[in-house]
């Protein structure tokens, strides 16, 4: 299949409260899995499609991720850190970094993968021209989903509930079709402005792999080293 290029946006400013002691230090993205800080299965797993640009929105002690620029020189990538200096929220980091913005876009969670077929995803929304594609799983604690917005139907249930999985696929255009006011997340100005982007929604069959609790990490690290990351 096609690999299509394409950049990234990463926050990566996450304190990880949950997690106790072990994030006093360093961000949560940056904790040990398996021996290896866990950002690093993450971008990995993005390398399955063409990255042009990764740009990390850095914050809480931003200059611990600066290694990760010598761990990828030699990728066909430039990997870049843009701090939250004024400590305005994710989205007003990519808000200001809006002038980067050349090409169409993901916007993924540092602390979680997702087991999906990248290139398909980016496929689909690309040939559908679509301005944002969520990607959502099944769970008992999510929302109802309009069902107009969801590509995949066949994995649709009005009788189910759904959560938003940490990647989404954006539009260069973006911000030049959108109304702009102050927010905290990027999940907050999608919800504001859903009647003027193309908005659509697709449903993966797995929950994300996470390293938000410790249960979760117990998880992941099975799925790790089932799929050899």
């Amino acid at each position: 299949m096609k690999k299509y290029k394409i950049d990234v946006f990463m926050p990566v400013g996450g304190i990880g409260k949950r997690l106790g002691g072990i994030t006093n230090n360093i961000p949560k993205p940056l904790i040990k899995i398996n021996n290896n800080s866990f950002i690093r299965y993450v971008i990995n797993d993005l390398l399955k499609t063409k990255i042009n640009n990764l740009y990390l929105l850095t914050f809480f002690k931003s200059e611990k991720f600066s290694f990760l620029k010598k761990a990828y020189k030699n990728e066909k990538f430039e990997l870049k850190l843009i701090n939250d200096d004024k400590r305005k929220g994710t989205f007003n980091s990519l808000y200001r970094s809006r002038h980067k913005i050349k090409n169409d876009f993901i916007y993924s969670n540092a602390d979680e993968i997702l087991d999906i077929n990248l290139n398909k995803l980016i496929k689909i929304f690309k040939t559908k021209k679509i301005d944002i594609l969520q990607l959502y799983f099944k769970d008992k604690n999510g929302v109802r989903l309009e069902n107009e917005k969801i590509l995949n139907k066949k994995l649709h249930s009005k009788k189910n509930k759904y959560t938003e999985g940490g990647l989404k696929l954006i539009s260069k255009k973006i911000f030049k079709k959108s109304k702009i006011k102050k927010f905290q997340k990027i999940e907050e100005f999608i919800s504001y402005n859903k009647n003027n982007l193309k908005l659509h929604y697709f449903i993966i069959k797995e929950k994300p792999y996470s390293i938000d609790t410790w249960k979760r990490i117990v998880r992941t690290k099975k799925y790790l080293i089932k799929f050899k990351y």
